[in-house]
């Protein structure tokens, strides 16, 4: 079975046709899905029988101005509802069409539907939004997370997360570079990802020198049973003696390397 032609007025708010699109789809439902597209959860659809015929009438936020209806049509190509002339295939062949409009004065030559998805991209821009690609898909996910909401609402919560974020130091641009605060540079973020850290044991021989600070180091003589705490190499080892006892000091070093 083929499927079904319908019709999708744009209108302005006042309900002057600013343009229409005509495509086939199995229901009315998914002709308005396809023509909206990602947009599509952002409108809300309301279902009347007016003359016998069901219309959907789509309306959106404040942002976005006019609404949309939709229709089944007759199985014609490129053809209004209210098409007088069967044998012409479309309004721009008709010789009824005369300066851009219909026999109904409606315009012939549809306007191109700017997305939403577009027009938000740009109004998040003019507020100060990054445009890089990895920001606006974080952009849009918060749209999505908050369906409903106006565009300033979205934009100014998103602005405030990624100022919350540079506070801590780090800001994420465009999931390419990373800009860290306390380095004060903007690395790569494939540069971070190749980073490798080897915790490295280091020993260091530290000969006996009278401070005393530290009391719990042990040190030891090359051929001595039992260590001696420095205070007690202090008061009974002579000061002349004191290169010949020795501890062994050691560190954990941290060696960062790029790997492939």
């Amino acid at each position: 079975m083929g499927k079904n032609w319908y019709q999708i007025d744009r209108r302005q708010d006042n309900g002057e046709l600013d343009g229409y699109e005509m495509l086939q789809a199995d229901t009315l439902d998914q002709a308005l899905q396809l023509y909206l597209g990602d947009d599509y959860p952002d409108y809300t659809v309301t279902r009347a029988l007016i003359n016998g015929k069901t219309v959907l009438t789509a309306t959106c936020p404040a942002e976005t101005s006019g609404y949309l209806e939709a229709a089944m049509s007759a199985p014609v190509s490129q053809k209004p509802q209210y098409c007088t002339q069967p044998s012409v295939e479309s309004c721009n062949l008709c010789n009824l069409t005369n300066y851009g409009l219909d026999c109904a004065n409606n315009p012939v030559n549809k306007k191109p539907m700017q997305r939403r998805k577009d027009s938000f991209e740009q109004f998040a821009i003019a507020q100060g939004v990054h445009n890089g690609p990895h920001t606006l898909s974080d952009l849009h996910q918060l749209r999505k997370d908050h369906k409903g909401s106006r565009w300033i609402t979205i934009v100014e919560l998103f602005k405030a997360r990624g100022i919350a974020a540079k506070a801590q130091g780090v800001e994420i641009i465009d999931g390419s570079d990373v800009w860290i605060d306390s380095v004060g540079k903007l690395i790569p973020l494939d540069v971070l990802r190749r980073l490798n850290c080897q915790e490295s044991r280091i020993e260091t021989v530290k000969v006996f020198d009278g401070n005393l600070c530290d009391s719990n180091d042990f040190y030891c003589q090359g051929d001595s049973r039992s260590p001696m705490r420095g205070y007690l190499i202090a008061q009974h080892v002579p000061r002349n003696q004191w290169d010949r006892w020795a501890r062994t000091q050691i560190d954990y070093v941290d060696k960062w390397e790029l790997i492939d």
